[in-house]
Parts: C-alpha cells; sequence; structure tokens
C-alpha cells in the first residue's frame, strides 16, 4: 500500500476528503481450514468444491506482507489528512502493528470485521481499550447479509466482557464511523 505510485491517488482521497478502506493481513477464502476442514465438514467440502468451480483456486498476486499495518503508518505520515481504516483489527498475526499504528497516527482507525476469530482475539487479546483505544474502532461486517446479525450479537458481547460503557459502546458501533466519513464533527476535550 506505501508503494510511491499509489501517492497521487493518496493525494486525490485527502483532497477530496474520501477515507480510505485497506484490507489488512490475509484473504480468506470459503473455509477456516482451523475450525471447519472439508475432511470432517460437509458444508466446508462443498463451499471448497464452489470455490474450485468459480475459479479461486487459481494461482494469483496476492500477498498478506503488502497489506501490513505499518504501511498505513508511511501513507498517514505522507498524507496527515488522509483518513485510512485498516480492516480486521490489522489481521490476524498483525495486531501489535495495528495497535502500534492507530496509537500514534491520529488519522488511522480500525475496523472489526473478520469474523469469528477476530471477535475471538479483539477479547482474547485484550485488544479493544487496552491495546487499541475505542475512538480508534469502528464495526464493520465483512460477512453476508445471512451472518449480521450474529456478528451485532458477537459485537455486542465484545462490548460486555471488555466492560464498555454505553458511550465507549456508541463510538465503536456508529460514532467514530460519522465522525470518518464526515457526518459528525469530533469535539475535542476541554482543558
Amino acid at each position: 500500500y506505501d508503494d510511491y505510485k499509489y501517492f497521487p491517488v493518496y493525494a486525490a482521497a485527502e483532497e477530496l476528503g474520501l477515507p480510505i478502506l485497506m484490507h489488512m493481513g490475509v484473504i480468506g477464502g470459503g473455509v477456516d481450514y482451523a475450525i471447519n476442514h472439508p475432511r470432517r465438514d460437509p458444508k466446508a467440502a462443498e463451499t471448497m468444491g464452489r470455490m474450485e468451480k468459480m475459479g479461486r483456486m487459481q494461482g494469483r498476486d496476492v500477498s498478506a506482507m503488502r497489506m501490513r499495518p505499518f504501511h498505513m503508518d508511511t501513507i498517514a505520515n505522507n498524507f496527515p489528512r488522509l483518513k485510512m481504516i485498516g480492516a480486521h483489527m490489522g489481521g490476524t498475526g498483525n495486531y501489535d502493528e495495528a495497535a502500534s499504528v492507530t496509537r500514534w497516527r491520529h488519522n488511522v482507525f480500525l475496523d472489526m470485521s473478520g469474523g469469528d476469530t477476530i471477535e475471538r482475539h479483539a477479547v482474547e487479546r485484550r485488544l479493544v481499550r487496552h491495546e487499541i483505544g475505542v475512538e480508534k474502532l469502528t464495526w464493520g461486517s465483512d460477512c453476508g447479509n445471512d451472518e449480521i446479525a450474529q456478528h451485532v450479537v458477537n459485537l455486542e458481547g465484545i462490548f460486555e466482557q471488555v466492560g464498555l460503557t454505553d458511550d465507549e459502546a456508541n463510538r465503536i458501533r456508529w460514532a467514530n464511523a460519522a465522525e470518518i466519513f464526515g457526518f459528525e464533527t469530533p469535539v475535542m476535550a476541554a482543558e
């Protein structure tokens, strides 16, 4: 993401006030082989077969190394008015990088999309509030319409487990996104 050939795109987005969402981490497939391997799960086997028929098992020029949170640091320093959202709280294996960048860059935020693994890690690894401030997180779905309701339930469970206040939870539910996209004006603390 921080290749200089993309800088004109970032400059234009910054000038127009358009936030950018960047995928972080490994691009998932239809099957989580740690949880539901096709050898033991018929639904996973069906999904894998469907992916093969759709041509998703072909080679492609995709690398999780090019989608690491530290790349957002370079962009944030070069384009200080460009608001960026890193998907999946940085992605599995990249949480420390994501927390570091969001901690020190005012214009970098993370979404909490990515499914069960990201939701579980948000609590187990003390990411929400402890490593990543609630002002730097926003909810994202990254799932089909038939799954959104369950992810909302999961999100509320995270808020409860972490002990967020209603105001803190609302920051993640909608307020941070409203500010990032310019629907609300951020209010700074009074001295």
